[in-house]
C-alpha cells in the first residue's frame, strides 16, 4: 500500500506540474502577448507627443533660422509622418484610426502656418538687413545745413535703431510704435526730389516689415491654437478602455493559476533533490565571479583592484614598471578589436614569460585597463638592472612580427619606471613626459623630471586665466606696422596679454594654451576682438587681428564677429585677419567658407607666418589672402644668412606675381629694414617701429 501510495502521489505531482506549466505557458504568452502590444503602442503615442511638441519648437525655432526653418521643419513632419505609418504594423479600432487621422490633418494645418511665420521673418530680416546700408547712404547725401534733412536722418535713424533692438518679432506694441514712427517721417516735408524718393522707399520697405509682421504674429498664434495633442490624447484613452478588457482576460487565467498552484505543491518533494546541485551550480559561479573582479578576463594577469589591494601592503622599497603599447588606439582603428584584443594577450604572454625568466619571485604582473601593464617587484633581497631588463624586453617585443588573421604586425612599446608612491600615478605622469620626447623607449622617474611641479604650474595659470576673464585682466597691446615705401605708420597689430592685479604683464604663451585645454580660449579671443575694435572705432588706422583654426570654426566666435560688423559696418574695410598656425588646419572648407563670408564685409586676410614649416602655396591661392606675414625666423637672419635671404626673395616674388602684398615681422634694426627694402617687401614691423603696448603709448606717425 505504501508503494502504491508512493507511486500514485508521484504521478498525480507529475500531473500537477504538466498542468501548471501549460498554465502557465499560456499566461505567459498572453501576458507577453498584452505587454508587447502595450509597450509598442505606448512608444508610438509617445513618439507622437514627443513629435508634436517637437513641431511647435521647430517652428519657433524656425523662425529664428530663417532660410534653414524650412528644412527643420520638414524634417519634424517627417518624423511625424514615420510615427504615424508604423501604427499601420498594429491592429487599431475604427475609433483609433479617426482619431489618428484627424491628429494628422490638424499638424498639416500647423506645418502650412509654421512655414508662413519662417517666410514673414525672413522678410523681416531682409527688411533689417538693408536698412543699415540706405542708412548709410543717406547719411552721405544729406544736408546738414537743411533742418527737415538733418529732422529726417534723425527720425530714419531712430526708426533704425528700434528695429535693431528688437530681438522679438511677436511683440505688436513694436508695430504701433514704428507706425507712428514713420508717421513722423513721412510729415517731414522735403525740398530735395532724391531724398523724397528716398523716404518713400524708406516708408515702403517699413510697411513691408510691418506687414509680414502681421503675418508672422498670426501664423503662430494659430499654430499655438490648433489642439492637435488633444487627439493624442483622446488615442491615449480609447487605448485605456481597450486594456481593461486583455487585463480581465489575463485575471482569469491568473486565478486559474492559483487554483493549479495548490497541486504544484507536491512538486516540491522533487525540487528538494535539485537543492544540492543549485548549491554547487552557485558556488561555482561565486568563484567565477571573485575570479573576475580580481583577475583580467583576456590576458589572465590581476587587474587594477588587485594593483590596488597589493600596493596597500606592499614594502616601500618596491620598483614599479609601466609598461605602454604604442599607438594601440591606431591598430584597433585599423584591425579592429579582435586582433587588438590577439595582441594583447601574446604581449602579456611574453611579458608572463619574461618576468620569469629575468625578474626574482617576488614580481607582480598587472593589466591596468587598456594597453597599460604594469610589474610590480619587491626589491628587499636584490638589486637587479631593471633599466636594461626593461630595455632588452621592449626591443624584443619591437623585433617581433605578430602574425594575427594572416597580417604581420610589428608593434613597439614604452615603459616608465619608478620607485616613488604613489607608483601609479608617478609612473604614468613620467609615461606622458616620455611619449612627448618620442624618441626614447623608456624612462626613469625622479624629481628632476619636475613633473608635479608643472601640473601646480597648470593650476597656477588656470587660476590666472579665469581670473583675469572675471577682473577685466585681458588687454589689447598694439604693434605699429609702417609702409615701406613711406615709412609711415599705417596699421597697428593687436596681440594679446594678460594683466595681472599686481600689474605684471603676461605674454601669450604663458597663457593660452592653459585656455585652450580648460575651454576659456574663445572668451579670450571675443574680448580681445571687443576691445580692439571699440579703440578703433576713434582712429584712422587699419586693424591686423590674429585668429586661429579653432575661432574660425567656432559658431559662437563667428556669430560675435558678425554681429560686431553689423553694428559698425564701416569697421570691416579697416581690419586684416593673421590667420595662425595653417599647418594644424584640419578643414579648409570651413576656413574658405569663413573667409569668403568675412570679405563679404570688407575685411582682408593675412597668411602669418609664412615661411616655417609647411608653407602651402596652393592653400595661400585658394584661401585668396590679401597679404603674406613673412616668418620673423627668416627676417632676423636675413643680413647674415644668405639662405634665409633666398627665401625672403622667393617669398616677395611670388606675391608680386598672384597680388600678394608682403609683410616682413622681427625687422629690428635698421639695417634688417635696408635689406628687406631692396628686396621689396610692401610693409614691415618689429621692435625698430616700436613694441607692442596699449596705443595711448605707442608712436604715432613717421618713423624717424
Amino acid at each position: 500500500m505504501i508503494d502504491f501510495f508512493s507511486k500514485n502521489k508521484i504521478f498525480l505531482a507529475f500531473i500537477a506540474i504538466l498542468l501548471f506549466i501549460l498554465a502557465s505557458i499560456l499566461h505567459s504568452f498572453k501576458v507577453n502577448e498584452y505587454i508587447h502590444y502595450n509597450k509598442a503602442f505606448q512608444e508610438k503615442v509617445e513618439k507622437l507627443k514627443y513629435c508634436d511638441e517637437k513641431l511647435n519648437v521647430t517652428i519657433l525655432q524656425g523662425t529664428i533660422l530663417l532660410d534653414r526653418g524650412y528644412s527643420e521643419i520638414d524634417d519634424t513632419m517627417d518624423r511625424i509622418n514615420n510615427v504615424y505609418s508604423s501604427f499601420e504594423t498594429l491592429n487599431l479600432t475604427e475609433t483609433k484610426k479617426f482619431y489618428l487621422n484627424e491628429y494628422l490633418e490638424i499638424v498639416k494645418q500647423k506645418e502650412q502656418l509654421g512655414k508662413d511665420a519662417v517666410k514673414a521673418a525672413i522678410n523681416m530680416q531682409n527688411v533689417i538687413s538693408q536698412l543699415p546700408n540706405m542708412q548709410f547712404h543717406l547719411r552721405e547725401n544729406i544736408n546738414f545745413q537743411d533742418e527737415s534733412e538733418k529732422q529726417f536722418l534723425f527720425q530714419s535713424s531712430s526708426i533704425l535703431i528700434r528695429l535693431l533692438k528688437t530681438n522679438d518679432f511677436k511683440n505688436s506694441d513694436i508695430k504701433y510704435e514704428i507706425e507712428s514712427l514713420i508717421q513722423n517721417l513721412n510729415n517731414i516735408s522735403l525740398k530735395n526730389q532724391q531724398l523724397n524718393s528716398f523716404k518713400n522707399s524708406y516708408i515702403e520697405l517699413y510697411n513691408v516689415y510691418l506687414n509680414n509682421q502681421q503675418v508672422y504674429i498670426q501664423s503662430l498664434n494659430k499654430v499655438f491654437e490648433l489642439e492637435s495633442k488633444h487627439s493624442i490624447e483622446l488615442i491615449d484613452k480609447e487605448f485605456l478602455a481597450s486594456s481593461k478588457n486583455i487585463l480581465g482576460n489575463l485575471n482569469s487565467i491568473s486565478i486559474l493559476l492559483v487554483a493549479i498552484f495548490t497541486l504544484t505543491i507536491i512538486s516540491i518533494l522533487f525540487l528538494l533533490s535539485k537543492v544540492k546541485t543549485d548549491n554547487k551550480r552557485l558556488n561555482s559561479i561565486t568563484k567565477t565571479l571573485e575570479f573576475n573582479s580580481k583577475y583580467d578576463s583576456l590576458t589572465g594577469l590581476m587587474n587594477r583592484t588587485s594593483f590596488n589591494e597589493v600596493i596597500k601592503s606592499n614594502p616601500k622599497d618596491a620598483v614599479f614598471i609601466l609598461i605602454n603599447i604604442d599607438n594601440f588606439k591606431d591598430l584597433n582603428d585599423f584591425y579592429g578589436f579582435d586582433v587588438g584584443d590577439v595582441i594583447l594577450y601574446k604581449v602579456a604572454n611574453r611579458l608572463k614569460l619574461f618576468v620569469i625568466e629575468f625578474f626574482p619571485q617576488d614580481t607582480t604582473i598587472f593589466r591596468l585597463g587598456g594597453d597599460d601593464f604594469g610589474i610590480l617587484v619587491n626589491t628587499r633581497s636584490k638589486t637587479f638592472a631593471f633599466n636594461s631588463l626593461i630595455l632588452n624586453f621592449l626591443n624584443k617585443i619591437s623585433e617581433t612580427n605578430f602574425n594575427i588573421k594572416g597580417f604581420k604586425i610589428r608593434i613597439t612599446a614604452s615603459a616608465s619606471i619608478t620607485k616613488k608612491e604613489p607608483y601609479l600615478q608617478t609612473a604614468d605622469a613620467s609615461m606622458k613626459v616620455l611619449k612627448q620626447k618620442k624618441n626614447d623607449k623608456y624612462i626613469v622617474y625622479s624629481d628632476e623630471l619636475k613633473i608635479f611641479e608643472n601640473s601646480n604650474k597648470n593650476f597656477e595659470y588656470t587660476h590666472k586665466v579665469i581670473q583675469a576673464l572675471e577682473q577685466n585682466g585681458i588687454k589689447p597691446y598694439f604693434q605699429p606696422i609702417v609702409c615701406a615705401k613711406t615709412n609711415k605708420i599705417i596699421k597697428y597689430e593687436a596681440l594679446v596679454r594678460l594683466i595681472e592685479p599686481d600689474g605684471t604683464v603676461l605674454t601669450p604663451n604663458l597663457f593660452l594654451d592653459i585656455s585652450k585645454q580648460i575651454r576659456e580660449y574663445k572668451y579670450i579671443t571675443q574680448t580681445m576682438f571687443l576691445k580692439s575694435f571699440n579703440i578703433f572705432l576713434e582712429r584712422d588706422e587699419e586693424l591686423s587681428l590674429n585668429i586661429g583654426y579653432e575661432d574660425m570654426i567656432d559658431i559662437d566666435t563667428e556669430t560675435f564677429i558678425e554681429n560686431q560688423f553689423i553694428i559698425f559696418p564701416e569697421l570691416g574695410p579697416r581690419i586684416t585677419f593673421e590667420i595662425l598656425e595653417t599647418d594644424s588646419i584640419e578643414d579648409y572648407d570651413k576656413v574658405y567658407s569663413f573667409i569668403t563670408k568675412f570679405k563679404a564685409y570688407g575685411c582682408k586676410f593675412a597668411i602669418d607666418d609664412f615661411g616655417s614649416g609647411y608653407s602651402n602655396f596652393e592653400q595661400v591661392l585658394k584661401m585668396k589672402a590679401d597679404f603674406l606675414k613673412i616668418d620673423g625666423s627668416l627676417i632676423k637672419d636675413v643680413v647674415k644668412d644668405p639662405d634665409a635671404k633666398i627665401v625672403v626673395e622667393t617669398i616677395v616674388d611670388f606675391a608680386k606675381k598672384t597680388g600678394l602684398k608682403t609683410i616682413a615681422e622681427f625687422v629690428s634694426d635698421a639695417e634688417i629694414a635696408k635689406i628687406l627694402d631692396e628686396i621689396g617687401v610692401d610693409y614691415k614691423q618689429g621692435f625698430y617701429y616700436g613694441k607692442p603696448e596699449p596705443l595711448s603709448k605707442t608712436k604715432d606717425g613717421l618713423h624717424e
